[in-house]
Order: C-alpha cells, then structure tokens, then sequence
C-alpha cells in the first residue's frame, strides 16, 4: 500500500501545481476534504483525450478477438 507521508505529499505538490484545493473539516480539524480545481479537471481530461487515441493507435489492424485478448492480459 501508499504510506500516508507519501500521500500527503503527493497531495501537497498535486495543490502547489494548483490541480487540487484542499479544505479543512468543519467536523474534525484532523481530516481534510480534497477536490479538484477547473485546471485539475482540464488536465484529467487532456490526459483521458490522450490515452483514448494511443489506445485506438495500438490497437488499429487489430480485429475485435485480438483487442479482446489484449486487453485480458
């Protein structure tokens, strides 16, 4: 598994690059709320946009059986 420190640093830097905002619980001072900032969904989208066409470039001149294969691996 992810060690906490891990996480939270990981947490921290993904808020630096301002792809998250974090907010304190108004319910427990220990735990934080994590969402993601417009630029955090523009970037998940870019990403997705990119995987989506390396995806359809690998499996182009596959038919549907080998794509089916493949993706059992």
């Amino acid at each position: 598994g992810v060690r906490p420190p891990t996480i939270t640093k990981t947490i921290n830097r993904l808020q630096a690059q301002g792809f998250l905002e974090k907010r304190a619980s108004s319910a427990d001072a220990r735990q934080a709320h994590i969402f993601l900032t417009d630029t955090g969904r523009e970037i998940i989208h870019a990403i997705e946009k990119s995987v989506k066409k390396t995806e359809k470039q690998a499996l182009k001149g596959l038919d549907k059986k080998d794509q089916k294969a493949l993706f059992k691996l």
